[in-house]
């Protein structure tokens, strides 16, 4: 029995899952009760990405044996995989507890809580990984992401340099580099990184699909394309397939093969789907009327407990619609600084929304709030006069962030709905976003989206209020431009005229966009795919209210 496993873990090292997985499991039949087989046959499904097997093979190794730190290791793991991070965490927690020197946990841990936007308690965990295991180079890695995205690029660099001198050739740190150089704009830099990387590792399929991002591809480039196809008849991990198609699809969608682009972004999605689980209409259906529920105008204009600042600035809309672009612009000014999108709403908004249900407001719930925040924004700027926050879902918490800051400017960009969809069906957003993975979701996603917006629109006061329509900016760049600055309250600069030439980290997928000139090729994009967007061609007839 023990042999049979023993040569199933190998086999899954080796790449041969179909065959690890025929082992293990022929080692269960002889003895169905060893909660080691069964976390053994998780990591198995996990490669296959055959998720919530794996979920199941590691919850059954726990009932078997509830003190077995490694597999609530394993299940957290899993759990990652399918966008689930506040579930992995206490995961993670639950195998801490049980084995408090347990470095990959802590490791692991970390990630999850950066994936949350926890940065504070990921840096701790990464920490006290290192602290257990100066040599822990994934650690080190981890630390220098959280630290990119905390805006302390000469930090994360020292912990990437870190890495490479604990292991020389690391794959891992070279991305990382490369990312944080795309980024802050450097793209040849980060191109550098990414060839050091292949150097060392010339088939690692993640930076094979990272290199298209950095650049708009030609048909020079085929040489790429045939390399990605190629890796892609090989073995690989479902998430590393997933990455290559997307990235293929960017190819083929740069040179306009159209029916190409839309077979690989469909069949990304296709897995991701498989990954990350299905979106819940209904759910999120049920979340919306919470929101409109609990936020009536009377309690959301409410002054009590409210701070009078007007330093917080909030682009917000659907994702792809022009978030990056309009915070571009505005950070361009001297008086503003972009902080990117800060994760401070969606995790107060899920903290407080049901203690809201009863529109019921709390001054000194309020109060702290405001104190969190503005602490926050002190942290990355300590003199800016405007501080940008444009997390674009952050639409689904203006109510609470007119509460407690009714002075505050709210930008809310908008796009044709189908470009807006289409894009987002065409990005390799993390695992949360469940509903960017299929055409019917996001036709739904963007009708509640819509809703809600109309509720805002009614019970915010307009003068805080400003609608940003991408086309119209695209058209008219001084015109509205100068609409936006005057809306800031703030002085007119010319610099906000040359935005691509702002240098400041974008860590969006964005990123390279924003640092060109105005361009007008992705207004009705969606054309060029209009024979595969059936589900969101009703959208056309929606109009702003």
């Amino acid at each position: 029995m023990e042999s049979l496993d023993f040569l199933g873990v190998l086999a899954c090292q080796t790449g041969r899952n179909g065959l690890a997985a025929e082992l293990i499991n022929r080692a269960i039949g002889i003895n169905p009760s060893s909660p080691v087989y069964h976390s053994h046959l998780g990591n198995v499904l996990r490669s296959q990405g055959n998720l919530d097997e794996a979920v199941a093979s590691f919850r059954k190794a726990i009932a078997l044996r509830p003190d077995y730190a490694e597999a609530h290791n394993n299940l957290g793991n899993a759990l990652v995989d399918q966008g689930k991070s506040g579930e992995a965490i206490a995961s993670f927690r639950q195998a801490l507890a049980l084995k408090p020197e347990m470095v990959e946990a802590y490791n692991n841990l970390g990630n999850a809580y950066r994936d949350q936007g926890s940065l504070d308690e990921a840096i701790n965990c990464f920490r006290q990984a290192l602290a257990l295991r100066p040599d822990h180079v994934m650690a080190h890695n981890g630390l220098g992401s959280v630290l990119i995205e905390q805006g302390k690029p000469d930090e994360a660099a020292k912990s990437f340099r870190r890495a490479l001198a604990l292991k020389s050739g690391n794959t891992i740190a070279y991305i990382s580099l490369a990312t944080m150089c795309q980024n802050t704009g450097q793209f040849d830099a980060a191109k550098g990184h990414l060839d050091q990387a292949l150097a060392s590792d010339p088939d690692h399929p993640l930076a094979w699909a990272l290199l298209p991002s950095l650049q708009k591809m030609t048909l020079d480039d085929q040489p790429w394309a045939e390399k990605a196809q190629r890796l892609l008849k090989g073995r690989l991990k479902p998430q590393d397939e997933m990455n290559l198609r997307y990235s293929l699809g960017k190819y083929n969608d740069d040179i306009r093969q159209y029916e190409a682009a839309f077979g690989y972004y469909e069949s990304a999605n296709r897995l991701k789907r498989k990954l990350a689980g299905s979106f819940d209409r209904d759910e999120f259906r049920r979340f919306v009327d919470d929101i409109i529920t609990a936020h009536p105008i009377e309690t959301v204009r409410a002054q009590d407990g409210a701070s009078a600042s007007l330093r917080p600035l909030f682009i917000v809309g659907m994702p792809r619609s022009g978030t990056s672009l309009t915070e571009q612009i505005l950070a361009s000014h001297p008086d503003v600084f972009g902080a990117g999108e800060l994760h401070f709403w969606g995790q107060q908004g899920y903290a407080h929304l049901s203690s809201m249900a009863f529109r019921h407001r709390d001054s000194k719930l309020i109060e702290d709030i405001a104190s969190q925040y503005e602490a926050e924004l002190q942290r990355h700027s300590a003199s800016a006069l405007r501080v940008v926050d444009k997390a674009p879902g952050n639409f689904l918490y203006l109510g609470l962030i007119h509460m407690v800051f009714p002075q505050a400017r709210i930008l809310h960009t908008q796009r044709n709905p189908i470009d807006t969809c289409l894009s987002n069906f065409f990005q390799n957003f993390k695992m949360q976003h469940t509903h960017a993975n299929d055409l019917e979701d996001l036709a739904f996603y963007y009708r509640e989206y819509r809703r809600l917006m109309a509720h805002w629109r009614a019970v915010l006061p307009p003068e805080v209020f400003l609608d940003v329509p991408y086309e119209a900016l695209v058209e008219d760049q001084e015109g509205w431009s100068r609409r936006i600055i005057e809306f800031t309250g703030l002085e007119w600069n010319e610099s906000c005229l040359n935005f691509h030439e702002t240098e400041r980290k974008v860590g969006t997928p964005s990123n390279w966009q924003v640092r060109q000139k105005i361009y007008k090729s992705s207004k009705e994009r969606w054309r060029n795919y209009e024979k595969f967007v059936g589900p969101l061609l009703p959208l056309l007839e929606l109009t702003e209210s």
